[in-house]
Parts: C-alpha cells; sequence; structure tokens
C-alpha cells in the first residue's frame, strides 16, 4: 500500500475485531483504561456499545453492566440506570456468570 493511502474499516467492523463474541457476554480485548473498562474512539466500550446498537444513552442515566463486569459489551446485557441505581447494584455482588441471552442468539458485525 503506497505510503499515506489507510483504508477506512467501517466502525461496526472495528468493534467487533475488538469483541470475542464465543459466550453471550461479549468480551472486550481491546484497549482497557486504568479501572478495567474498554476503550474505543477516547470513549467507554459499554456506553459506545450501547448507543452503536441500542441508541442514545437517556439524559442523567449510567449504564449498568448486569454480568457485573467491566469488560463486556453485549448490549443486551447493558441498562440505562440512575448512578444511585447502578452503586446499588454493584456493593457485594459478584461477576454473574451465567448467561443472560438464550444459546444460540444471533450476532452479526457487518
Amino acid at each position: 500500500m503506497p505510503k499515506g493511502i489507510y483504508l477506512r474499516v467501517p466502525i461496526l467492523a472495528r468493534f467487533g475485531m475488538s469483541v470475542d463474541i464465543t459466550g453471550s457476554c461479549w468480551e472486550w480485548k481491546g484497549a482497557l483504561d486504568s479501572g478495567g473498562y474498554g476503550m474505543i474512539r477516547g470513549e467507554m466500550a459499554h456506553r459506545y456499545a450501547y448507543k452503536l446498537f441500542k441508541g442514545d444513552i437517556p439524559t442523567g442515566l449510567t449504564i449498568d453492566h448486569l454480568c457485573r463486569n467491566r469488560k463486556r459489551v453485549n448490549p443486551n446485557h447493558l441498562e440505562p440506570v440512575t448512578n444511585r441505581e447502578n452503586i446499588r447494584r454493584g456493593v457485594g455482588r459478584p461477576e454473574r456468570t451465567e448467561d443472560l441471552l438464550p444459546e444460540g442468539a444471533p450476532v452479526r458485525f457487518n
């Protein structure tokens, strides 16, 4: 490829290249911040995933990981809640290990 010419990877494909979707929770394999949250394009990957697949995050709400794992980005395992509710849910709660989606739920990055 000539110097200075780059291929632009569609954002959905770029997102998909950084996610392990072998399980139902979609583990982030890209860059992490110091708190263990996935990062993509300067944004937390779970928030990015929610907006990419579900739409805007309602004003005043934050995104809760229903499985309690900061590296997971399946939008079906993310829920907009108040910060207070997110903290309440997280206190003393271990990571969930059971699947949150039915086995064989379709996953597409195209």
